[in-house]
């Protein structure tokens, strides 16, 4: 497995996108300010696991994430949409790595 992930690839992760939310969050807090805390548990459980909480890590592609962001877009402003998005890569980058 090493071998292959130095050639660039990582196995698929099979847990779904709800069941690493925990770990994030709690890898989070150490990190951030209380009140930059406070908005990115907000923006994971408020926006991220209503919409991505079901699916399995390994099914999430640009497509989904680019419904996300039409949604989203028709929503909020484009600022928001973007701190959601920084989020979200910062969570599925976490993940990849196996942090």
């Amino acid at each position: 497995m090493d071998e292959m992930v130095t050639k660039g690839y990582a196995e698929p992760v099979k847990a779904s996108f709800a069941s690493l939310l925990p770990h994030y969050l709690k890898h989070q807090k150490p990190r951030l300010r209380q009140r930059s805390y406070e908005r990115t548990s907000g923006i994971v459980e408020n926006q991220l696991r209503p919409f991505f909480g079901s699916m399995p890590m390994a099914s999430i592609r640009r497509a989904e994430i680019q419904e996300y962001v039409t949604e989203r877009a028709g929503q909020i402003s484009a600022g928001g949409v973007t701190k959601e998005l920084n989020v979200l890569k910062h969570l599925l980058g976490l993940a990849l790595n196996g942090n």
